[in-house]
């Protein structure tokens, strides 16, 4: 089932699709709740405004770690993954635009 929380509230849900895992819980009488909430004053919660859904946060870590060439999401092999992808002097290699995703990917 794809049930994707807003974070925003903690019985809200973005539709996937036609929205019918959604109807099915209504149906059944379940009320959903999730535990994905972003406090409104942190600095995450400037980057989720524009991503104000689960699957929508995880695209934008996709595609900065994409971007990154697989260096901004640590792997089990490394624990310095991705320190090398955000630092200054390799940050100059990216476009603005890429600087941006990876930047927002990042939200440290």
């Amino acid at each position: 089932m794809d049930l994707n929380p807003l974070f925003t509230d903690a019985t809200s849900f973005h539709p996937a699709g036609a929205g019918g895992e959604l109807k099915l819980f209504e149906q059944a009488g379940i009320r959903l709740v999730h535990g994905w909430l972003v406090d409104p004053h942190s600095e995450e919660a400037i980057v989720l405004a524009k991503t104000p859904d689960y699957d929508s946060a995880v695209n934008l870590i996709v595609d900065a770690d994409h971007t990154t060439q697989g260096r901004l999401v640590p792997s089990r092999d490394s624990r310095q993954a991705g320190s090398s992808a955000h630092n200054g002097s390799a940050m100059k290699h990216f476009t603005e635009e890429e600087q941006d995703k990876i930047t927002k990917g990042r939200l440290k």
